[in-house]
């Protein structure tokens, strides 16, 4: 069959995805954690952000097929669930988007079902939809795009949705900005940077994290089984159960990297543990003041580690915190649009923050916003980051209006 130059992925030419085959995980409540047929967890409903990520090979990564700028088509193929999750934040309302989908034959509808096939089989087709709604579900590892059909073999003017998972093809058409390749020459590059896991832990618990390009996922958290009365009195036991749950919680991320932060003695006895163990990724030991959640806080805000220090989210929490710092200090930052648009202006801008929101932002004027700010941002050669909201830098950023600057000079 002609695909028109788009390669079905295999789980796309699927109907379901099995998750029998999975073995079942469990919190530290003992309860059991449905899993989806990709390796993730379906969310607990109490609040916690994380899933099971399946394994990210490092020969995976996002690549352009096929570049036309003077048509404004850029096609390209996300391999990773990161790379779904960049390709979120590129496309926009009003941009094209063109691949592979499946639909219901609308030449099969009858007078009895209002012109619709409902009962028809759906068929592999290419669309292109004008885009109206971007939604990256985590979860589910797809971005969803959805719009009105603008050219296709059938129901032209329709409303649908393109499902892009792991290995999908799509193409962008857009007028696309100096910035809009940065970010996408940025996506391809990153897509490189290792997959790091963080056990953050200490005598009481354990959290399991892992850094994304997005922001940090908190994947499991295992409370210590001596603190519980109904758990081994044993010391060594106890340590043995201990370890033997927060491996349990590491065993299906995969990953490059395998982090392990804390204080104490604690720390040294599961890396030693850890060393007993096969097929898990090299495994690097790093002192932190605190375990479970604020340990990983501290391992990304010090950027200590040459491999943690390469991914993305360390990178920014970093810049942020010297933004904050700045702040404190009446030191040479700007922040909210009035004071970077001056500073920009002015030619002091050495580095520009903005957050993926901000990015995304559909108000009006918003756009020729982000075009004026693109060419002051050239004009004065700043480097431009763009901050993910997915950790806590990010969130701040966003209350400071989603746009703050690292300047060359205090301006007065």
């Amino acid at each position: 069959m002609d695909w028109g130059g788009f390669e079905p992925p295999a789980s796309r030419l699927r109907s379901e995805r099995s998750s029998t085959d999975l073995p079942a995980l469990h919190d530290t409540a003992g309860t059991t954690v449905p899993t989806h047929g990709n390796g993730l967890a379906a969310p607990s409903g109490r609040g916690e952000t994380g899933g099971f990520l399946r394994p990210s090979p490092r020969s995976l990564r996002m690549r352009v097929l096929h570049k036309d700028l003077r048509a404004g088509q850029v096609r390209l193929r996300a391999e990773t669930l990161d790379d779904l999750w960049y390709l979120s934040g590129l496309v926009a309302v009003g941009d094209r988007a063109t691949a592979l989908t499946h639909r219901r034959d609308e030449t099969l509808g009858t007078p009895a079902d209002g012109g619709r096939a409902k009962a028809a089989p759906r068929k592999p087709m290419v669309l292109t939809i004008a885009i109206e709604q971007v939604e990256f579900h985590a979860f589910s590892d797809r971005l969803r795009l959805t719009g009105v059909i603008v050219e296709g073999p059938q129901a032209l003017g329709e409303h649908h949705t393109l499902n892009l998972e792991c290995g999908s093809d799509v193409t962008i058409t857009r007028a696309w900005s100096g910035l809009d390749l940065q970010r996408l020459d940025e996506a391809v590059a990153l897509s490189k940077t290792p997959l790091v896991t963080i056990v953050a832990l200490d005598d009481d618990e354990a959290q399991v994290s892992v850094v994304l390009r997005q922001g940090i996922r908190h994947v499991a958290s295992v409370r210590s089984p001596s603190r519980g009365k109904r758990f081994p009195t044993d010391a060594q036991a106890a340590q043995k159960t201990y370890h033997g749950e927060v491996l349990r919680a590491l065993r299906p991320l995969g990953g490059d990297h395998l982090l392990v932060v804390g204080p104490g003695f604690e720390r040294d006895a599961f890396v030693a543990f850890l060393s007993s163990q096969q097929g898990l990724p090299p495994v690097l030991s790093v002192h932190t003041s605190a375990g479970g959640r604020a340990g990983v806080a501290e391992a990304l805000r010090s950027g200590m580690d040459a491999v943690l220090a390469a991914t993305r989210a360390s990178e920014e929490l970093q810049l942020v915190e010297k933004l904050l710092e700045g702040m404190h200090t009446d030191g040479p930052v700007a922040y909210g649009q009035p004071q970077v648009l001056a500073a920009l202006q002015a030619g002091a801008v050495e580095v520009l923050l903005l957050t993926d929101v901000w990015l995304r932002d559909a108000s009006p004027g918003q756009a020729q916003l982000r075009t004026t700010v693109q060419e002051l941002a050239r004009g004065c050669n700043a480097t431009v980051k763009v901050v993910s909201t997915g950790h806590t830098g990010g969130e701040q950023l966003h209350a400071l209006g989603g746009m703050a600057a690292l300047l060359r000079y205090r301006l007065p």
